[in-house]
């Protein structure tokens, strides 16, 4: 089962587990099991909306998912829309061409971003900004020689849809029971990236790390989060002497989702926001 926090302050603060109440009322536990279990259920659900991949020897217009299936570059793509509109929300049709499946409902996505090591450079996947859910709607096909693209409904929009959006089927629902625990073996990472749009992050949100299975990483891992010291010159010192104050934990990391070379990890507690760079290890 997993992880849970305080009130949320970020824009994925959608768990609302209470550490304190300032009114004296009882609050609930934020490490207890029902606590951390809904906000990792939570994460989830933001991140069954993203598409990752791992496979960083490809450039990323041949960029695939971590499981397998068709890369991003041949999925589906948004070729027009009706009226000639630039930009398409809820209730707008997509016109699109390429090999479809058998569902009706399919994820919209952005073109992929590299996610890579702050420390290394390498680059240990890509991911896809989720924009939205396009219906099925008619079929296309060839009409006197020439091409017409099948028709989507847009019917749901956390982003608006333009040509060039690419169109994955939705996956079934994922149901993952986790157990919070330390890791076995020490651990020493950075955080990759913040998921959104945000520059940086508080309780409840999400952060990808740059330490995956191949690195002994699984999901339910509680981890340590790190603020790395100041350099400065010590003044006090005749010589101004150049120092780096000790690095000072600041909160807790709960691990939920996990490719070989990178993992995702929902913030449970923190004292100040949180970067990309800042470092984690076992508690």
């Amino acid at each position: 089962r997993a992880g849970g926090g305080g009130k949320g302050t970020g824009t994925n603060a959608a768990v609302g587990c209470f550490a304190t109440e300032g009114d004296g009322r009882e609050a609930e536990d934020p490490h207890a099991p029902s606590a951390i279990d809904s906000a990792a259920r939570a994460a989830m659900r933001q991140l069954e909306r993203v598409r990752i991949g791992v496979t960083p020897r490809v450039h990323k217009k041949t960029w695939s998912e971590n499981r397998g299936g068709p890369s991003l570059a041949s999925a589906p793509r948004v070729v027009g829309a009706q009226e000639g509109r630039v930009l398409l929300s809820r209730g707008d049709l997509a016109y699109v061409r390429g090999e479809l499946g058998s569902t009706p409902n399919y994820r919209v996505f952005r073109e992929p971003r590299a996610l890579k090591d702050p420390g290394t450079g390498e680059v240990l996947g890509y991911e896809a900004e989720y924009l939205g859910v396009a219906e099925y709607t008619r079929k296309g096909g060839t009409v006197k020689g020439e091409i017409v693209p099948d028709t989507f409904t847009v019917t749901t929009v956390r982003q608006e849809i333009r040509v060039g959006d690419r169109l994955s089927p939705v996956p079934p629902r994922e149901f993952i029971n986790y157990v919070p625990r330390p890791p076995e073996k020490d651990i020493d990472g950075q955080i990759v990236s913040i998921y959104g749009d945000g520059l940086t992050a508080g309780q409840n949100q999400i952060v990808a790390l740059n330490k995956g299975s191949r690195d002994g990483m699984e999901s339910g891992h509680v981890l340590a989060l790190w603020r790395s010291g100041d350099r400065l010159i010590d003044k006090t010192d005749g010589q101004r002497t150049r120092i780096k104050l000790p690095d000072e934990r600041h909160g807790n990391l709960f691990v939920f989702r996990v490719f070989n070379r990178m993992s995702y990890a929902l913030i449970l507690t923190v004292k100040e926001p949180v970067t990309p760079g800042d470092r984690f290890t076992q508690p």
